[in-house]
């Protein structure tokens, strides 16, 4: 296949002369099949292709009238990267085309028509950085939607007939109104860093396990949810959290919200996975006794680890820009196997030897001694960086293990 695509080269070239200076990557496929990467310049004809098994097409900056230059081929997959508009007149005549993703790389978005997707079998559509200008045509076989930076999404009854759908991304999209939203059947949803009116509106999916969310306002509006994942980026103001209370989440993530208290977690019977960083906290201990396995930290006024004694299935545990000083409180758990440890005021790693941790990462700590980690027999994976306390060389039993970063 690389032979005969090769030898088809220099008449290529002479029917596409302003692409002389543009590229052609043959990309890894299944056998019989082809997926090529074009990069750079003005492509003009493709016909000669049509020959070929082609599967998957990717245009990286490449220049296009619009995308009847591909109407001889049946592609199942097409990514377009441009720093300019593009017409997508032509793609129509993919009937066999699954996957479709187009990403503006401009600083500012680029106008787009997606009319020509109409009835189109699309099961993934990404689209990244786009000003839409015309109204979204029905996708009715779409399994996996992701319009992320997007403006002009302002009306979601295209995704009405999409009884497929499971995932949908709507990132840093400006005024999303949720009230035009049918009752899809979608798992996972992310309104990452997007400006959403009426959250309430959500209650109409009633599959909605996973969400992400920016700037709520409050969570009463998770209430008439059955999630089992949350995840909040950014708050005005601490965050009331009661309406977890009972919740069957079990992945919880607030971030940035403030928190000044966890007190209600305590009540929250399913979490297993909590990550708080950037928020306010000094004292966790309403998180004792939980069954949590997955903890973060980073970035509160946390002064010990107490708390953590009875959290006796907890796995993983990040530590970052908090004021601890001690991991006594550690060595109670049986289970602890991933730790992360950056900036904060820890100097003695005596008290994980009688753990069974199998990962850590050091970075930035006042630690003098790596000599208690050559005692925890399962320890598999060290990573060190940046570590100005440390007197004495790695022990040789734990070299092999070790990974130092010397990056700034």
């Amino acid at each position: 296949m690389r032979l005969k695509l090769g030898s088809m080269m220099p008449e290529f070239r002479k029917v596409n002369p302003q692409w002389n200076d543009g590229t052609l990557e043959m990309l890894p496929s299944a056998p019989g099949t082809l997926r090529l990467l074009f990069r750079g310049n003005r492509l003009d004809n493709l016909e000669m292709l049509s020959e070929l098994p082609i599967v998957e097409l990717i245009f990286d900056r490449v220049e296009l009238d619009d995308l009847n230059i591909i109407a001889e081929l049946n592609l199942e997959s097409l990514q377009i990267f441009s720093n300019t508009a593009i017409n997508l007149n032509g793609i129509e005549h993919q009937r066999n085309l699954r996957h479709l993703s187009i990403r503006f790389l401009s600083e500012n978005p680029c106008s787009v028509s997606l009319t020509p997707l109409s009835n189109l079998p699309l099961t993934r559509f990404t689209l990244t950085n786009a000003a839409i200008d015309t109204p979204i045509p029905s996708l009715p076989e779409l399994e996996n939607c992701s319009l992320d930076y997007c403006a002009g999404i302002d009306d979601f009854t295209f995704l009405l007939n999409s009884k497929k759908l499971n995932t949908l991304e709507l990132n840093a999209c400006s005024e999303l109104n949720l009230n035009t939203m049918p009752p899809l059947p979608i798992k996972q949803l992310s309104l990452r860093y997007s400006s959403v009116k009426n959250l309430s509106a959500l209650n109409k999916l009633h599959n909605l396990r996973m969400l992400t969310v920016s700037e709520p306002g409050n969570l009463d509006f998770i209430r008439d949810l059955k999630l089992t994942s949350l995840t909040v980026i950014n708050s005005a103001k601490p965050l009331c959290l009661k309406p977890l209370i009972n919740s069957d989440i079990a992945e919880l993530e607030l971030i940035n919200c403030p928190l000044l208290t966890v007190e209600p977690l305590a009540q929250c019977e399913n979490l297993k996975t909590l990550n708080l960083t950037l928020n306010q906290i000094s004292d966790i201990t309403p998180l004792s006794g939980t069954q949590i396995k997955n903890l973060f930290l980073g970035g509160n006024p946390i002064r010990n680890l107490e708390a953590l004694t009875q959290c006796r299935l907890l796995r993983q545990l990040f530590i970052s820009q908090c004021p601890v000083s001690s991991l006594e409180p550690l060595s109670a758990l049986p289970l602890l196997k991933n730790m992360k440890i950056e900036k904060t005021l820890i100097y003695s790693l005596e008290p994980l030897t009688r753990t069974a941790l199998e990962e850590i990462w050091l970075s930035e700590c006042p630690i003098s001694d790596l000599e208690p980690l050559t005692k925890i027999r399962s320890l598999k994976k060290i990573q060190l960086r940046k570590l100005p306390a440390l007197q004495n060389p790695i022990p040789k039993s734990i070299i092999a293990k070790t990974t130092v970063d010397h990056h700034e």
